[in-house]
């Protein structure tokens, strides 16, 4: 009887590590998800602690942000407050254009002249371009981070150690090892997420500042731009430059701030998304190697 018992549940346990490995995983199938399901089917065979389970199912979820009562709308608009649980603030951060573009109705004013004055202003204004494209690259590389899982060819040398993985029952010394540091990823992932949530939180304070900028800033040089229309008198035209002169210099500072809170949470992002490269390597036992003498990418950038 005990034999028949044995044998039953030696092949239940093969019949499931079959199923795990005869699942179709490409190289566009999410990283996360097929390791949380390879995982689950291998543990499932050996009854390991759904607590592990769950708990490796929330440092590898991608919506890791909590939306706070202050929510970000398209930057030409104000801050408003919503407790919807629908909207996820960070996601509306910009319209599909990103930050209004005031640089060429500045170029428009300042005309074409090659003088000192115009120089510089042209060189601050390039500035401003700058800004404005950092800005939006980090936006892309937070939303990336948080919103998006990986596949399996943005992390360079991840499927083949997945297929290693996949391959092979779960043994005993890894369902050890596992257990072992399953704290330590969750305390590792709470401290993140906590940091990344404070660095976030300062983002729709600076935004809205750039966004009253922008607004200001916009009127007074459509108003510049009609009086310099009226205007013939090189004098007045100095007293022209002078005013978008002093538009571009408070511009640059509210959106030198806006990016300093950016990078600061997209640093905190591109510390999660290396910590889970970690992270996977543990659970799977196999370290993840770079193919073809290339670089070990995840979504966010280099590792």
């Amino acid at each position: 009887m005990k034999f028949i018992l044995l044998l039953a549940l030696s092949l239940s346990i093969f019949d499931q590590f079959k199923l795990v490995c005869s699942q179709n995983y490409t190289s566009k199938s999410p990283v996360y998800t097929s390791l949380i399901n390879a995982f689950v089917s291998k543990t499932d065979a050996i009854r390991l602690s759904y607590d592990i389970r769950d708990r490796l199912t929330i440092v590898f979820k991608t919506k890791v942000y909590r939306k706070p009562d202050i929510v970000l709308s398209r930057l030409d608009m104000y801050e408003s407050s919503s407790n919807s649980p629908n909207f996820d603030y960070f996601v509306q951060m910009y319209d599909k254009s990103g930050l209004p573009d005031l640089e060429s109705i500045m170029y428009n004013i300042i005309g074409r002249g090659d003088d000192e004055v115009r120089r510089k202003m042209k060189g601050d204004i390039e500035y401003i371009t700058k800004l404005r494209h950092d800005i939006r690259n980090f936006y892309n590389n937070i939303y990336k981070g948080l919103f998006v899982e990986p596949k399996f060819i943005e992390i360079n040398g991840f499927q083949q150690a997945f297929e290693k993985f996949n391959k092979t029952p779960l043994k005993k010394a890894q369902e050890k090892k596992i257990k072992e540091n399953i704290d330590f990823i969750g305390n590792a992932h709470s401290q993140i997420i906590t940091s990344l949530s404070e660095k976030l939180s300062e983002t729709p304070f600076s935004r809205l500042e750039c966004s009253k900028q922008y607004d200001s800033s916009k009127n007074k040089l459509n108003a510049i731009k009609k009086s310099e229309n009226d205007a013939d008198m090189n004098d007045v035209s100095f007293s022209f430059l002078m005013d978008v002169s002093v538009f571009i210099t408070e511009l640059t500072t509210k959106l030198e701030a806006f990016k300093n809170d950016m990078s600061a949470a997209s640093s905190v992002v591109d510390e999660l998304t290396k910590a889970r490269i970690q992270w996977l390597e543990i659970v799977m036992g196999v370290k993840i190697q770079a193919q073809n003498g290339g670089v070990r990418m995840s979504c966010c950038g280099a590792i």
